[in-house]
C-alpha cells in the first residue's frame, strides 16, 4: 500500500466552509486513532482554523482514503525589530535568554505552562495512544534525541508537550529537504530490493531428466 500513497498540499482557509467541514471531519478521525482528551472542535481551532499567519496541510491518502496528515502553522513576531518565525522542531536545552522568550511565546499562543519545575513544558492535552510495550520501547531507547525528550518531558503520556524553537535559514532548509529524500530514496530502495528478493513460495519437484519442472 505504500507505494500507492499520494500527498497534497492544502490551504484550509482557501476552502470553502463545507469542504473545510469535511477536511476536519477527516483530519480529526486520523487524530482520535493516535490521540486522546482533545475535543473536535479544540482540535479544529488548533489545527484547521489556527490564529497563524500561513497554514499549509499534507494530506496522505492511499486509494483515495486518507491515512495521515501533516500541519504546519507559521507565526511571525516582533523581536527587538526582527522578525522570527517560529514552528515546531526538536531542540536541546537553549539559554536562559532564549528559554524567556520561548516563554514569552508560549503565553502569546495561549498554551498552558506547567506548574513545576521543568523548563518549557506546556499543558497541550494530546495524549498519545500507546500501549505498555510501546512505552516501554521508547524508554529503551538509547539515542540522545529520544533520551533528552524523555527526561524533559516525562509527562507527554498526560498530553503535556515540549516547546521547542528552530530559527530558519537557507542553509537549515536545504539541509532538511536532503534529509528527507534520503529517507524517502532509502525507503524506496528497501521496498524494491524486498521485491526482488523475496522467495518463491510455490511448490517445486524435479522428477528427473526428461520431466517436467514443476514451479
Amino acid at each position: 500500500m505504500l507505494d500507492s500513497v499520494r500527498s497534497e498540499v492544502i490551504d484550509p482557509q482557501a476552502l470553502s466552509p463545507a469542504r473545510r467541514h469535511a477536511l476536519i471531519a477527516e483530519l480529526y478521525a486520523i487524530h482520535e486513532a493516535i490521540f486522546r482528551g482533545v475535543s473536535r472542535e479544540s482540535f479544529a481551532a488548533y489545527v484547521v482554523d489556527s490564529p497563524a499567519a500561513r497554514t499549509r496541510i499534507e494530506l496522505f491518502r492511499a486509494r483515495g482514503q486518507l491515512v495521515g496528515y501533516c500541519a504546519v502553522h507559521t507565526f511571525v513576531v516582533e523581536r527587538e525589530g526582527q522578525r522570527e518565525v517560529v514552528v515546531p522542531h526538536p531542540q536541546r536545552p537553549t539559554p536562559t535568554a532564549t528559554r524567556a522568550w520561548m516563554n514569552q511565546l508560549a503565553d502569546h499562543f495561549g498554551l498552558e505552562r506547567h506548574d513545576s519545575e521543568l523548563d518549557g513544558v506546556c499543558k497541550v492535552g494530546w495524549i498519545t495512544r500507546e500501549g505498555p510495550s510501546a512505552r516501554a520501547s521508547w524508554a529503551a531507547r538509547t539515542d540522545a534525541m529520544t533520551r533528552y525528550f524523555l527526561a524533559a518531558n516525562p509527562g507527554y503520556t498526560r498530553g503535556e508537550g515540549l516547546l521547542t524553537l528552530m530559527p530558519l535559514s537557507l542553509a537549515g532548509l536545504v539541509e532538511g529537504s536532503l534529509r528527507h529524500l534520503r529517507r524517502s530514496w532509502r525507503r524506496s530502495w528497501r521496498r524494491s530490493w524486498r521485491r526482488r528478493v523475496s522467495p518463491h513460495r510455490g511448490p517445486t519437484a524435479v522428477r528427473g531428466p526428461r520431466d517436467p519442472v514443476q514451479t
